[in-house]
């Protein structure tokens, strides 16, 4: 068994501080000598916590003694059995008068009148009664023990103002609509009107041209000196007037798909009568024709470079958002980093005192010239001893 709990009074545990308040009060204001804080500082009374520890315990005891079936504590369990081995066991003694077995008998009616029914184990026993300064007792010890394992775990980092994660998310959703939009927007800008509807007909064009000119070729064929079958078709490959390693669409040498085909055609076919009556027939168009398509072609490379220049516009626009947009995180890190050294600065100040700091500071100063001193000298040891070695070596 445990020693039987002290009380402790408001007054046994509070006196040395007011004592300590009032000699503080006493004292004329002013910054303390380092010696005189020193001296509080190793006073043992000001870290003495035995009160603490005694109220502790007791308070450890009672909650063992009333929560027996709850901790099933066996050292609790000894002590209650050595009381009863103590006390022993309640034995009815037989009364020898009408008198003693009426006494017995009420008191037994009481007993059982008073009786409070049986505890289940799970169930807690009913605290006992508090005093003033068990009450006042346990609730400095309360909060001596919160104070501590607050200091203990609670985390030193300091507080960064953080958006809430729906306001990301929401940003994150306008910057991908926004991005998806822009790239529609650069697509369909890419790729210029007039050339969306030339494409589908300069296909067509094309196909109807390749297969007139195999015709063509196949029946200028004579039967007699076609020779066999697979000379005829090597011919009828190798005559077909097609070239895929020449763009025929580029604005470097043509400004029409008809004329490019036209040229190409011309230019691979053998001359035959009607590619004879074409050429005839160009050279017999007017300058009055010649200088319109020549202005159909000036307005043609006009449109193609007033959509790039539309191009290019929305692409610095683009770039100017996004630049925007980068110095807006740039000034914001910004802030936020100097919000980060201003707390460091303040904690630095709060838990390192400037005394100290400028002491160690004239120590590391100290050190470093004795160090700059040592390799000095040891720079002058090792030039002696080369010279010692040379002069060594030459005698």
């Amino acid at each position: 068994m445990s020693a039987p709990r002290q009380l402790v009074s408001y007054g046994d545990l509070f006196a040395e501080d007011e004592e300590a308040i009032n000699d503080v009060s006493e004292q004329p204001q002013g910054k303390a000598e380092p010696e005189e804080a020193e001296n509080l500082l190793a006073d043992p009374k000001a870290w003495d916590d035995t009160e603490l520890i005694r109220a502790w315990d007791s308070t450890i005891d009672d909650y063992r003694k009333f929560h027996i079936s709850h901790l099933d504590d066996e050292e609790a369990r000894s002590a209650e059995r050595k009381l009863e081995s103590k006390i022993g066991k309640w034995n009815p003694v037989d009364s020898q008068s009408d008198r003693k077995r009426k006494r017995a008998q009420h008191d037994d009616d009481d007993q059982l009148e008073n009786a409070q029914p049986e505890i289940a184990e799970w169930a807690a026993y009913a605290a006992p009664p508090q005093t003033e300064d068990d009450a006042l007792q346990r609730l400095n010890t309360a909060w001596y023990y919160v104070g501590y394992y607050t200091a203990c775990y609670q985390p030193k980092v300091p507080y960064i103002t953080r958006r809430p994660a729906q306001q990301v998310q929401m940003e994150n959703r306008r910057l991908l609509q926004t991005e998806s939009q822009r790239a529609a927007t650069r697509s369909k800008l890419s790729e210029p009107l007039y050339e969306q509807k030339t494409a589908g007909s300069a296909v067509s064009k094309r196909k109807a041209i390749l297969s007139e000119q195999s015709q063509k070729a196949q029946n200028q064929q004579s039967p007699a000196a076609a020779g066999p079958d697979k000379d005829t078709k090597k011919m009828a490959k190798i005559d077909i007037p097609v070239s895929l390693d020449i763009d025929p669409f580029s604005s470097e040498s043509y400004t029409d798909p008809q004329s490019a085909m036209d040229k190409m055609l011309s230019a691979k076919d053998v001359k035959s009568p009607e590619n004879v009556e074409k050429e005839g027939n160009a050279e017999l168009k007017s300058p009055a024709a010649k200088s319109k398509e020549a202005v159909e072609a000036l307005t043609l490379r006009a449109k193609r470079a007033e959509t790039e220049v539309l191009t290019l516009k929305h692409q610095l626009l683009d770039t100017k958002a996004e630049l925007k947009a980068a110095e807006d995180r740039l000034r914001e890190k910004d802030a936020m980093i100097k919000d980060q050294e201003a707390r460091i600065d303040e904690l630095i100040e709060s838990r390192v005192p400037m005394d100290d700091m400028n002491e160690v500071m004239e120590e590391n100063s100290r050190l470093q010239k004795d160090l700059a001193e040592n390799e000095a000298l040891l720079a002058e040891c090792q030039k002696l001893l080369e010279e010692y070695v040379a002069a060594d070596e030459q005698s």
